[in-house]
């Protein structure tokens, strides 16, 4: 069945939620964390302590994005159904296993 022309814009916005609030931020969190990691932390990519730096940052990446995302999203719209507290419980769930994905992804490659 072909979705109604709202269902379809409908999921575009989602989308393009998903991808302002978590994949950006958690892009720019894992490449910003392998730069400290190789050359401030002097890491070398194979080893564990770069794997658990980019996963550090990819997770620092999604939960301040989601987190941030929401708090201009419920001062712009003054929307009172968004729950801070609870979207920081989604944030923290989001990080965690972003944790896991971003420290898995180097090894993962190499």
């Amino acid at each position: 069945l072909l979705s109604t022309g709202t269902d379809f814009m409908s999921r575009f916005k989602v989308t393009g939620e998903v991808i302002v609030s978590k994949i950006f931020p958690a892009g720019f969190g894992w490449q910003s964390s392998s730069i400290v990691a190789e050359n401030y932390l002097g890491y070398a990519p194979e080893t564990l302590n770069f794997a658990l730096t980019t996963g550090f940052g990819d997770a620092v990446g999604v939960l301040a994005g989601h987190c941030g995302f929401y708090a201009i999203k419920k001062a712009v719209t003054s929307d009172s159904t968004i729950l801070m507290k609870q979207e920081l419980d989604t944030g923290i769930l989001l990080a965690s296993a972003a944790f896991c994905s971003g420290t898995l992804w180097q090894p993962l490659v190499n």
